[in-house]
């Protein structure tokens, strides 16, 4: 490629990357909920129970253990809690999301790290829990509330795996277990990005191909 191909090509890139930029929305750190910390493995059931209180906005489930895992649709009554055949010191990773936060906990040897991001409720909505020191919660806010976020909503085609080639049981996503209607295809995430980085993933929804 020569040098007047080559600066053809940058500018290409260039008026990409502008119009990619120009297509964002932006959104400062303290108009989100932005919450992490970490707790003992024995804690666990404790801590999910924190949560029952805002089951309303939680409206899918992601449960997974050494050797299972279950993707679990919310119901309003739902008591968050391992679907059969797993127990809580078996899990590894939860995920419990929908339209206003999304709640991730992963399992880091005996302890457990969590993160939660979100937005904040209205009036007559259920709220999010008082969190607690013992959980060792740290609020993004409090020492980059003035951060700007570029955000944008991604779909990822969900996909089931083969019989031949598991890396946990046959129960990995099964539709059926979810009761997964067929426009429900696609895992939606919101990506908030700074300085040209994916700063956090928060999940939205299962349902049909974001816009975004």
């Amino acid at each position: 490629m020569n040098t007047k191909n080559k600066i053809r090509n940058a500018i290409d890139i260039i008026g990409a990357a502008r119009k990619k930029l120009d297509n964002l929305q932006t959104i400062t750190a303290k108009k989100l909920l932005i919450w992490g910390g970490s707790f003992q493995e024995a804690e666990l059931a404790e801590f999910i129970k924190v949560w029952e209180g805002s089951q309303a906005h939680f409206s899918w489930q992601m449960w997974e253990a050494v050797s299972r895992f279950d993707l679990v649709r919310s119901r309003s009554q739902t008591v968050l809690r391992p679907p059969a055949g797993n127990r809580f010191d078996d899990i590894e990773r939860i995920r419990l999301f929908g339209n206003k936060g999304d709640l991730l906990i992963r399992r880091d040897a005996d302890w457990f790290a969590w993160r939660f991001i979100g937005d904040p409720v209205g009036d007559g909505e259920a709220a999010w829990p008082m969190l607690i020191k013992k959980y060792e919660m740290k609020d993004y806010a409090d020492s980059h509330g003035d951060n700007l976020f570029y955000w944008q909503d991604v779909s990822y085609l969900l996909w089931h795996r083969d019989e031949k080639e598991q890396r946990v049981s046959t129960l990995w996503a099964d539709a059926r277990n979810a009761n997964l209607t067929k426009q429900e295809k696609y895992l939606n995430q919101r990506h908030y990005m700074r300085q040209g980085r994916i700063e956090f993933v928060r999940y939205l929804n299962i349902g049909e191909k974001s816009n975004g």
